[in-house]
């Protein structure tokens, strides 16, 4: 992701479905990718949370019911 960070601002969220989409696929280990979402081991979603793809759940994030 590194390549984005010299992008202007507006650049990046006009791209950031793409830019999500394409750090997916360079998880791997720590997370678990499934349709489009990437869930970190140590990361807590309750049930009933609604993650849309694409989307990062990061170390330690904590996504409650009815998010």
């Amino acid at each position: 992701m590194s390549g984005h960070l010299d992008s202007a601002p507006w650049h990046i969220t006009s791209r950031a479905e793409d830019i999500v989409r394409n750090e997916l696929g360079e998880l791997a280990g720590y997370h678990r990718v499934l349709d489009g979402v990437a869930i970190h081991r140590t990361a807590t979603v309750e049930n009933a949370a609604v993650i849309k793809p694409p989307a990062i759940i990061g170390p330690n994030c904590f996504v409650a019911a009815g998010a």
